[in-house]
């Protein structure tokens, strides 16, 4: 799953549904179970496996989401419908907040529990819904796929499968707190439900939980060792921890859909993932003004940030240009310096002190700056 060149990323159980809560049906899970298939929009780069959705720190509306979520499920909803959707929806922005990690907990117990007393497998529910499920998220129409699954869901929330195809659609829209409460719910209702144990430590690892992440890899793989996609991220994760790019292999590994995949690729690919990953690991840490800057606060690629950067740019040149002249004749061994220590207050200005190559720069600038001055004054 977590790989460099032909990232799987995910599983879909798309080739045979799986109500894996019917003792009837038990037989029929299991091979289900062992029909897993590459996920047809699987990530295909280490850099878009690892871009994530913006992230904000805990705030008073954070904790009115999550009150809302706890009253709908008191009130016997479940997370599909819309009274805990669209507060859930809303709260991504807050999944890496201590508070709505330990609520995620809370929610996937309850879920489970509820529908491991009541799966609620509605006999109406045809595999027809869920194969034109199937075809809009292979068609990359994830919120429409999104929608017909929860409206399956609704009607019968024991289906795993619909599930963990929910899951996907929504951990490829970057909403990973719902992915990972889909994944985790399946797992508590069925730890034989291997497509949890593959695409729970990809949900997770983009969550910035790797020691959990590299657990449930190493537990999968350990109950499916033939498994290529276990193996892959087992392998993945050891390799990562050890910083052993000599054991990276470029072999290919035959997937359960007769395709094949190269389980760590090669050495410079793997080395992007390991770069990438490493920056994961240090963030986002913080988004106030001082550590992001003007621009790293304001969420997004809007188009409307490239004029304001512009403008800023502008601006720039403009103050450092009138210091520079009305600096005159006398400051002419450091106006040039003066001109460099502007120009490095106006990059935190603009991107925060987060960048690794600021603090070298400010403090070349303000070194000669002052070394400049007092030079002109002796």
């Amino acid at each position: 799953m977590l790989v460099a060149a032909t990232l799987i990323a995910a599983v879909v159980a798309i080739l045979y549904p799986a109500p894996a809560l019917s003792a009837r049906n038990e037989e029929r899970a299991r091979t289900a179970r062992s029909r897993l298939v590459r996920d047809p929009i699987a990530y295909e780069s280490a850099k878009e496996m690892y871009e994530v959705a913006p992230t904000k720190p805990f705030d008073s509306e954070a904790g009115r989401l999550i009150a809302a979520v706890d009253a709908a499920l008191a009130d016997g909803k479940t997370l599909e419908e819309p009274a805990a959707w669209d507060s859930l929806v809303k709260l991504n922005p807050y999944r890496m907040t201590k508070e709505v990690q330990g609520a995620l907990l809370r929610w996937v117990r309850k879920s489970s529990d509820r529908l491991k007393k009541n799966p609620r497998l509605d006999p109406t529910a045809s595999s027809s819904d869920f194969e034109r499920a199937n075809g809009l998220y292979r068609s990359q129409k994830l919120e429409q796929a999104s929608t017909s699954y929860r409206r399956i869901l609704m009607g019968s929330p024991g289906r795993l499968d619909v599930r963990n195809n929910l899951g996907l659609a929504q951990m490829h829209l970057g909403n990973d707190l719902i992915a990972k409460l889909q994944f985790e719910i399946n797992r508590r209702l069925d730890d034989g439900y291997i497509a949890s144990g593959v695409n729970i430590p990809v949900v997770s690892e983009r969550l910035g939980q790797r020691e959990y992440a590299a657990g449930i890899a190493r537990e999968t793989q350990e109950s499916r060792p033939g498994l290529a996609q276990a193996s892959f991220n087992a392998q993945w994760f050891e390799l990562f921890e050890n910083d052993n790019y000599d054991r990276v292999s470029s072999s290919p590994t035959n997937m359960n859909d007769g395709s094949s995949i190269s389980p760590m690729g090669t050495k410079k690919k793997f080395e992007e993932l390991f770069s990438i990953a490493q920056a994961l690991k240090k963030g986002p840490q913080a988004r106030g003004f001082w550590n992001m800057g003007l621009f790293g606060v304001m969420e997004g690629e809007a188009w409307w940030l490239w004029p304001l950067r512009i403008l800023a740019l502008a601006l720039f040149l403009f103050v450092a240009y009138v210091v520079m002249v009305a600096s005159g004749a006398a400051a002419k061994r450091y106006s040039f310096f003066l001109f460099l220590l502007i120009g490095g207050l106006w990059y935190i200005l603009v991107w925060g002190t987060s960048r690794v190559v600021q603090w070298p720069a400010v403090i070349y600038f303000v070194a000669f700056g002052l070394l400049s001055m007092k030079m002109s004054d002796s």
